[in-house]
């Protein structure tokens, strides 16, 4: 007959019942195996505290001397034979070990190389740079140094450099030029190039002239202010400018030919109206065609009353704006005026009519709306006066 096995609660191994401990009434105690307890329980007291017989010895009732002198150990588990009669058999297979997670020294990753240092630069000349313009030995803090990009050329154009400034490590330094030079040739050059061409004076370079926020840091204050009243000037020139024909006033400004009303203006001095176009006092009522066809020998020369007739046959129309003669040459009636920057309709147009002649004359049809447009100055004193109603 096969003895029955039963399952240890630590080592999880079945086991027959001869492995298995006595309590001290002589039952099996099912639970733990007599070889787990024999590892935890290394004293006789030990086994006689868990109610078991220890195996090759006999019982013995421990005293209260005895129990003070021994080590206190945890006792295993213990189950009695009907509680584990009840329990299941485990089913859960042991904790497997984690394995250790590869890093990048591990095999088979090999470890990041570190990432090389840029070349160092090369160290500045210590001694004195030679200027190939005044031929004097001057420090290094007198020239400009060679700018390795664009974006780091902050005192001197890129395209200018490499004949202007010394090149660190170069002990010769034969293309330097002491920011001292180039401050006189800038001063010299707005008096024989000009402000709007003021730049290298490198003969031979092709480079653009150079941008406001390198000349400040060469030119002096009155080389500076002379370069000011030149490009006022220059811009003055290509700008459309507009002196009052007031003689009392004689106040200069800008003509804007894009606002309402143009070119109706009213002088910010003297508030005296004149027409753009026609430079005269505001012809009320009238467009200026209509007022040039009545003073033929103010405005229009022979050669203009020829160009009047050409234009007058192929049907061009005048800019209700600027009054620029317009031949349309097909498409839709939306025209735009590439003069004056204006959209209009070509059917509303004034028609071209040439001059010289009373049969080429006929009544001046009446003005269309787009000399009905309220001026600027007319809107805006509208505009207050409206607010100052309410």
């Amino acid at each position: 007959m096969v003895s029955p096995r039963h399952n240890c609660a630590v080592c999880h191994s079945r086991k027959p019942e001869d492995d298995f401990p006595l309590t001290t009434s002589g039952a099996r105690a099912f639970a733990t195996c007599m070889g787990c307890l024999e590892q935890s329980l290394s004293n006789p007291a030990a086994w006689a505290d868990l109610s078991l017989q220890q195996p090759g010895r006999a019982m013995i009732e421990p005293t209260n001397d005895l129990e003070a002198n021994l080590p206190s150990t945890t006792p295993p588990i213990v189950a009695t034979v009907d509680a584990l009669a009840e329990t299941e058999p485990s089913t859960k297979s042991p904790t497997r070990k984690r394995k250790r997670r590869s890093t990048a020294s591990s095999w088979p990753y090999k470890a990041r190389k570190r990432a090389k240092a840029g070349p160092k630069p090369p160290p500045e000349p210590q001694g004195p740079i030679t200027c190939r313009i005044c031929v004097e030995e001057k420090p290094v803090s007198e020239f400009v140094k060679l700018s390795r990009s664009r974006k780091a050329a902050i005192n001197l154009p890129f395209d200018c450099q490499k004949h202007l400034s010394y090149q660190p490590g170069n002990s010769k330094a034969s293309n330097a030029v002491c920011k001292s030079c180039i401050s006189s040739s800038l001063s010299a050059g707005l008096d024989t190039v000009g402000a709007e061409r003021l730049g290298c004076l490198e003969p031979g370079c092709e480079a653009d002239p150079w941008d406001y926020s390198y000349l400040v840091l060469y030119l002096p204050a009155d080389a500076l202010e002379q370069y000011h009243e030149q490009m006022f000037a220059a811009f003055m020139a290509e700008e459309t400018t507009w002196q009052c024909l007031n003689t009392d006033c004689g106040s200069v400004g800008l003509l804007e030919q894009n606002v309402a009303g143009f070119p109706n203006i009213v002088c910010s001095e003297c508030k005296r109206r004149s027409c753009a176009l026609c430079r005269v006092e505001w012809h009320e009522g009238i467009s200026c065609q209509v007022y040039r066809e009545k003073h033929q020998k103010e405005f229009i020369t022979s050669e203009e009353k020829a160009t009047l007739r050409m234009l007058s046959k192929k049907g061009a129309k005048r800019c209700p704006r600027c009054q620029m003669a317009i031949e349309k040459d097909g498409g839709c009636d939306s025209m735009y005026c590439m003069h004056c920057r204006r959209t209009f309709a070509w059917y509303s147009a004034e028609p071209v009519r040439s001059v010289g002649t009373k049969k080429a004359m006929p009544k001046p049809p009446p003005l269309p709306d787009y000399w009905q447009e309220t001026c600027e100055a007319d809107a805006l004193a509208n505009q207050a006066a409206q607010a100052g109603a309410s």
